[in-house]
């Protein structure tokens, strides 16, 4: 019953929630708003100001009025035809008739625990007397109370009768009130259920069929009853359920005191048959006694003895203790009953009572829910119409002050307001923020300058290298024509043939003839200043993000890695004025133009060789001191301070150790020995053209030279020393490095300190020789100091 209570006030809730939700659906209010508010906004400024437009307009805001309150009306009867369906679905009906038969299987329960004591009272007290036991009769048979047939159909045929009458009218002891019985049972099974169909009472019928018998018996009752329906059905309730379980208690009740009354009459009955059977001995006793004293007065002189009546027996003492105790016995046992029957009464009226302020209260709540909806509607309603008279206010304010609506007018449960987040009426184009521009001194070049000159060199040689004449006839010319297209700074549009020339002599190869076109715009760039220390750690890294470990690596993993300058730059905040543009970054604009500048753009995708890229950054102005810097680069390895000899006739002593008979095996321990034995190898060692310190000893291997003397190529994949092809004419080919090893006494190719390979005069001249490693700043150049008042300078040709 609890659980079936808050089924039922949880079905409510949810009704009134679902029904809230309908109210506030959406509908096609808004298109015609917004149609509307289009049709407004599309009069020119000019022509909206004129009296007849707005007449027209006004003519306007009323049809969209009456199309909007017809809408609302409509809406208005869809949620009463709403709720009306909610109210007729049958569900609560069906819930509360649930309850109704829960609360009356109760009071069955009562009813058949009263009927199984008074049973088991009059068997008790039918052995007390030393009777038998007898069949239990039509006054003792159980009693079913009706239920409601929750699958009652209305079209399915059924009997006339829900409630079978039994005619006991033959029988002599049908009962104590009446020579017939109404029954509301079934006397072969204590199982069967009356059903009525929902919504109804079983007096009518239980009146109806009662009528059919004799008009002597009494009509809803199992004999005699102390209260009839005819005389209680005027004060039952109106409700269908609350009327059941009044009328199911009062059944309930007469049936009660009818089973007592009954089994009463039952013991009187058989009590009477007792006396009954007693009686003709008693008679004769008193005819005795009345013929003998008639005797005596006729003839008070003459007795005979033969004709003398025998003397009446003597009273029976126990007899008349058994007759008392058997009386005590009756009034217990008619005590019993009246005590129970009322006991089982104030259950019954209990049950239904409590039953009946549970369907009270039930369906208290839900007038309560449906009436809230009836108000809902209404207040929805009223709100919708005060909307569409707050927009025709809105509109018409508009109108009369000739403005344009330029937000969105929204219609939306019951409100009227303008959504600033939609405009109906574009706005014009926001201010676009310049991109950032790169600016600078006359004589550097942008990083734009420098794509478009790589463009352009790249279309001429790809491998880096290019003639000088084809140099010079190239930056002459673009930048005699840089005017208009600025390819060049403004510095360099007036350059000369002189300062070609020494910018041609700065970046030219060994053999004077070629320039590398990369060293060229690496020096254009104008890095900052880096040391070897700082390249050494970023090849590490680049070696870290390196998986196939070949040297070579994609842009992404180029992008993880920062070089020796940061990318960063403290940007300051936003100008409020979008005319003005972002702080330009060179660095993080230059860091991405080294990996175009460098990267092998024939693979797809473009991979840099970091190593190769890593010996451009070690370039220095000394030469010698770039050598030695890219040789650290390919090797990995930090190279001691190497010069040039200032006195290169210098006489070698004569202890060295290449030598002596122990040189060999000296050799081969190289790689094992500490740094101090490799200091003692080496201090004996003086170069004739180089002066090399002696810390730290560096062991350097042959890959090592063969990378930096051949570093200006991109694709350096199969230039190794296992490779099977190499030039018999290069003077520093793999295979002439390893005999320069050979006769230093390392035949395998280990490594050797670099103090002990420049002893050897071919690496010596390859020092010497290679300006590679050499890079000049352009600056200087391009904008040469002034000279001193008292000297003139040289006229020299403006070619530009």
């Amino acid at each position: 019953m609890r659980a079936e209570r808050e089924e039922i006030l949880k079905y409510l809730y949810h009704l009134r929630v679902s029904f809230n939700d309908f109210l506030k659906r959406p509908d096609h209010k808004q298109p015609f708003i917004h149609s509307w508010q289009l049709d407004y906004n599309s009069f020119d400024d000019d022509v909206r100001c004129d009296d007849e437009t707005k007449e027209e307009m006004h003519h306007r805001v009323e049809d969209l009025c009456e199309r909007l309150w017809d809408i609302c009306d409509s809406k208005k009867e869809e949620n009463e035809e709403e709720r009306a369906n909610l109210m007729s679905l049958g569900w609560m009906e069906d819930h509360l008739c649930v309850i109704t038969n829960l609360f009356i299987m109760v009071m069955q329960c009562e009813v058949d625990r009263f009927q199984d004591t008074v049973n088991i009272t009059r068997d008790y007290y039918t052995g007390m007397h030393g009777k038998i036991l007898s069949e239990i009769g039509p006054a003792g048979t159980f009693l079913r109370l009706p239920l409601y047939n929750l699958n009652f159909d209305e079209n399915s045929p059924s009997n006339d009768s829900i409630f079978p009458v039994k005619d006991t009218s033959s029988k002599p002891n049908a009962g104590a009130g009446g020579d017939s019985e109404l029954e509301l049972t079934d006397t072969n099974s204590r199982t069967k259920i009356p059903f009525i169909p929902p919504g109804n009472a079983f007096s009518s019928q239980a009146l109806d069929d009662g009528a059919k018998k004799s008009t002597k018996t009494k009509p809803g009752v199992i004999g005699a009853s102390p209260v009839d329906f005819g005389q209680s059905v005027a004060k039952m309730p109106k409700d269908a359920e609350d009327k059941l379980l009044a009328e199911t208690n009062l059944f309930a009740c007469n049936a009660v005191a009818n089973l007592v009354a009954a089994y009463i009459g039952e013991k009187e009955a058989a009590d009477d048959e007792e006396e009954k059977a007693h009686a003709p001995f008693t008679a004769q006793i008193d005819n005795n006694k009345k013929g003998k004293s008639a005797k005596e007065k006729k003839k008070p002189n003459k007795k005979s003895a033969a004709e003398e009546a025998p003397p009446p027996p003597p009273p029976d003492p126990l007899a008349e203790v058994k007759k008392k105790k058997l009386m005590k016995m009756k009034d217990e046992y008619f005590t019993g009953l009246r005590m129970e029957e009322e006991r089982v009464r104030f259950r019954l009226e209990l049950i239904s009572g409590k039953g009946r302020d549970m369907l009270k209260y039930l369906k208290g709540q839900a007038d309560k829910s449906f009436d809230n909806m009836q108000c809902w509607l209404g207040e929805y309603f009223d709100e919708e119409m005060t909307a569409i008279d707050h927009l025709s206010t809105t509109v018409r304010h508009f109108i009369e002050n000739n403005e344009p609506i330029k937000y969105e007018l929204r219609l939306d449960l019951g409100k009227c307001y303008m959504n600033p987040n939609v405009k109906v009426i574009p706005s014009p184009p926001p201010i676009e923020r310049p991109p950032p521009v790169e600016s600078g001194p006359d004589d550097s070049f942008t990083i734009i300058q420098l794509r478009n000159l790589f463009n352009c060199f790249y279309e001429i040689n790809r491998n880096g290298l290019m003639s000088s004449n084809a140099f010079h006839e190239l930056v002459l010319g673009t930048a005699s024509a840089s005017y208009e297209e600025e390819a060049f700074p403004s510095a360099w549009r007036s350059i000369t043939t002189n300062m070609l020339s020494e910018v041609i002599s700065g970046m030219s190869s060994d053999t004077k003839q070629t320039i590398d076109w990369r060293k060229f715009l690496f020096a254009c760039s104008n890095p900052p200043p880096t040391t070897i220390d700082q390249l050494l750690n970023i090849r590490e890294e680049y070696l870290d993000i390196d998986v196939a470990g070949n040297g070579w690596i994609l842009e992404e993993q180029f992008d993880k890695v920062d070089l020796w300058f940061s990318r960063r730059i403290d940007r300051m905040c936003s100008p409020s004025d979008r005319t003005i543009s972002y702080p330009y970054n060179r660095n993080e604009n230059l860091h991405s133009f080294y990996f175009h500048l460098f990267a092998d753009h024939e693979q797809e995708p473009p991979r840099l060789h970091y190593i190769n890229m890593l010996m451009y950054f070690a370039m220095d102005k000394d030469p010698i001191v770039g050598f030695f810097n890219a040789m650290a680069i390919a090797g990995g390895k930090l190279m001691p301070k190497v010069s040039a000899s200032n006195d290169l006739n210098v006489e070698t002593e004569t202890d060295d150790p290449l030598a002596d008979d122990d040189s060999q095996g000296e050799n081969q321990a190289t790689s094992n020995n500490s740094e101090e034995q490799l200091l003692e190898m080496t201090q004996n060692y003086k170069g004739d053209k180089l002066s090399v310190d002696i810390v730290p000893p560096t062991l350097v291997e042959p890959h090592s030279w063969w990378l930096t003397l051949h570093y200006n190529s991109t694709r350096l994949v199969d230039h190794h020393r296992f490779a099977k092809s190499y030039d018999s004419i290069d003077p520093y080919s793999m295979p002439k490095i390893l005999a320069i090893y050979a006769e230093l006494d390392s035949p395998n190719g280990n490594a050797l300190p670099i103090q002990i390979l420049l002893k050897h005069l071919l690496l010596q001249d390859a020092v010497l020789k290679t300006k590679r490693f050499e890079i000049k700043d352009l600056r200087p150049i391009i904008n040469p100091p002034c000279p001193p008042r008292d000297q003139t300078a040289s006229p020299e040709i403006d070619l530009s």
